[in-house]
């Protein structure tokens, strides 16, 4: 199930889970707001227009992956970039990047376009985490046999030597061991997009 909403005369479907949120006196004119809230994450998300000349590339995952090493801060991280198409054939494009906020606290920001017949629409999230947030590093660590090779890496370029990268524990395998970790919650939310629209 998914809840129907309208951007710029575009109709999406947004999973259940997230709830329509009334607009903040701040917010875009024609913004629509959602949010989650789970005993290991807080969601929102922010549906809006993009324009066209502001579009993430919908078929160059290196243009994304650059433009993102290109500005990379020392608290940050990229986690993913993909592109490809929609179950209904929109094209659609977008990245993860990871921010270690204050206290041990993790923000994994969303970017995300969807390319349709009457213009781009753009999510932006922000997946945190709620409560103690190194228990997926900790217990994926503890279960290995032996510390990977590499735990620290980012997943385009393993030479890539800016930012706080990737870390092993982030990878998908792990997801389904964390049901509630906000990357986890983020994964699902791209894939029910994708599915669903």
């Amino acid at each position: 199930m998914s809840t129907q909403t309208t951007i710029d005369n575009v109709t999406l479907s947004v999973p259940e889970a997230y709830d329509l949120v009334p607009p903040a006196p701040y917010d875009t004119p024609g913004t629509a707001t959602f949010l989650r809230t789970t005993p290991g994450a807080i969601c929102h998300l922010e549906l809006a227009p993009v324009s066209p000349a502001d579009a993430l590339p919908f078929d160059d995952v290196t243009a994304i992956v650059s433009e993102i090493h290109g500005h990379i801060d020392d608290d940050q991280g990229l986690i993913n970039a993909d592109t490809g198409t929609t179950a209904a054939g929109l094209p659609f494009a977008y990245s993860i990047v990871r921010t270690n906020l204050d206290h041990g606290c993790m923000r994994y920001g969303l970017k995300l376009h969807l390319k349709t017949d009457r213009g781009v629409v753009g999510v932006r999230g922000g997946f945190d985490t709620e409560g103690v947030s190194s228990y997926r590093d900790s217990l994926v660590l503890s279960k290995l046999q032996k510390r990977p090779d590499v735990w620290f890496s980012d997943p385009f370029d393993a030479s890539f030597p800016l930012g706080s990268v990737m870390n092993h524990s982030e990878l998908p395998q792990y997801d389904a061991d964390f049901p509630d970790h906000p990357l986890t919650l983020l994964r699902a939310f791209v894939r029910d997009i994708v599915a669903e629209n």
